[in-house]
């Protein structure tokens, strides 16, 4: 089982334009999806860092993300993404 993953990158660029969550969406979406359908293939599971934040980034919230569009209200559609 996988705990406590999230959709964070290294500290030293998390705030780069090229890793900034505002414009980024796309890549946080497929890397969920990535790191989801690899936790479900090898492991027996995931759980993501927590359900709520107030950190204001969805990189870190669940529920964040799932607002954001960045990871779909069905886990099951990441499948579908076309993830490595």
């Amino acid at each position: 089982m996988v705990g406590e993953f999230s959709l964070s990158v290294p500290d030293s660029v998390q705030w780069d334009a090229d890793w900034a969550p505002s414009t980024q969406q796309a890549f946080y979406k497929q890397w969920f999806a990535a790191q989801v359908t690899s936790y479900e293939r090898d492991t027996l599971g995931w759980v993501f860092w927590t359900w709520k934040s107030q950190l204001g980034d969805y990189r870190w919230s669940y529920q964040d993300a799932v607002a954001a569009g960045v990871i779909p209200a069905n886990p099951q559609d990441v499948y579908g993404y076309g993830a490595c």
